[in-house]
Parts: structure tokens; sequence; C-alpha cells
């Protein structure tokens, strides 16, 4: 009976070791927000509060939009943690938001993950 061997592409072999030893994983952190709104039906007019607020707009990597839905994900090296707690903020009332860490989505995202990036990766302000 021959043996079949199978070789794994690199990506996928580097994908298996980052999941294996997390620790070795060299790429920055990146957090994205996924957020979205409802498209107006023909008869009502473009909602204004579902313009995409101007802190995201140079952040936003990726859209899209189906016949009912507009998504939108914006990255955040983790670093700039107060310009993502301002950005979470700005679209807290539209009615999709996740928050994604390395391209994945979190449980408990905006309610446990971004207070503990907020609280322990936030620099104290200087008081000068």
């Amino acid at each position: 009976m021959v043996r079949k061997t199978y070789r794994l592409s690199p990506e996928v072999e580097e994908e298996i070791q980052r999941l294996l030893r997390p620790e070795t994983d060299r790429r920055p952190v990146r957090v994205t927000l996924v957020f979205g709104h409802p498209l107006p039906s023909d008869e009502e007019a473009p909602n204004a509060a579902w313009e995409v607020p101007a802190i995201l707009r140079d952040r936003i990597v990726r859209t899209v939009t189906t016949s009912r839905f507009r998504t939108y994900w914006a990255d955040f090296d983790v670093r700039e943690v107060r310009d993502l707690q301002a950005a979470y903020e700005a679209i807290e009332a539209w009615p999709r938001k996740e928050v994604w860490i390395q391209g994945r989505p979190v449980p408990y995202g905006a309610g446990l993950w971004l207070p503990l990036l907020f609280f322990y990766l936030a620099e104290p302000e200087s008081n000068g």
C-alpha cells in the first residue's frame, strides 16, 4: 500500500503555528470595529444618522452592501486605544457593531474586550 504525503502551504503552516504557539506571533495586534446600518427603502430618504463618522472614514478597510444592509470594517492598531475608544463612542447608536481582534470576532467584544483595552492600554493623560 502506498502512503500519500501531504504538504501544507507556507501560509497554512504559519497559521497553524500561530494557533499552537501564540506567543511566537510577531504580528502587531489589530482591533477591527465592524459596524453597519440598514439601507433606506426606495420610499425613505437617506438617514443622516448613518453617515460614517469622520474619525472612521480613513480607517475603513472594507465595505459590504447587501440589498438591505451596509457594513464597514475599520482597523486600529492596539496602541491607538484612545482613537478606538472615540470611534466606538461615535458608532454606539448604530444597530450593528462588533469588535474583532486579529481579524476574528471575539465574544463580548464591546462589553469586555474594549473596556479591558481602554483600562490597561490607555496612557495616563498629562496634567500639565
